[in-house]
């Protein structure tokens, strides 16, 4: 168990299903060049950090200690959004990946929130 290291401290988020970039560095056999040398650390512009709000449409249970756990119709505050599908959010003073297929993008689907404007959902007499 290699210690944690703080979640601000890491651009690249690192999950259990990005298989497939570690399958494309498997086929190349200069693997140990991958990684920086001890002490150089690269300044890393994070472009995808994008704070916003998305709300649970369904419960989520985290399967991993690096994930979190939220009920549906719960606020989670986007940190960092990964291709991968998974994103880094907060909720109640918790970090943690979660699933972006779960959860519905506030700012982008106004038709879908319960805020937009009401339209009246009765059927006009025949």
């Amino acid at each position: 168990g290699a210690p944690s290291a703080p979640s601000s401290a890491s651009p690249s988020i690192e999950h259990s299903n990005s298989v497939s970039s570690f399958a494309a560095i498997r086929k190349g056999s200069t693997a140990s060049s991958v990684s920086p040398p001890d002490g150089a650390t690269p300044k890393i512009k994070p472009t995808t950090v994008a704070v916003m709000k998305v709300r649970a449409m369904y419960d989520y249970t985290a399967t991993e200690s690096n994930e979190l756990s939220f009920p549906a119709n719960s606020m989670i505050t986007v940190l960092q959004k990964d291709d991968s599908g998974w994103w880094q959010g907060e909720l109640n003073g918790r970090v943690g990946m979660f699933p972006s297929n779960f959860v519905e993008d506030l700012s982008s689907s106004p038709t879908l929130s319960a805020s937009a404007t009401p339209t009246p959902s009765f059927a006009s007499p025949a």
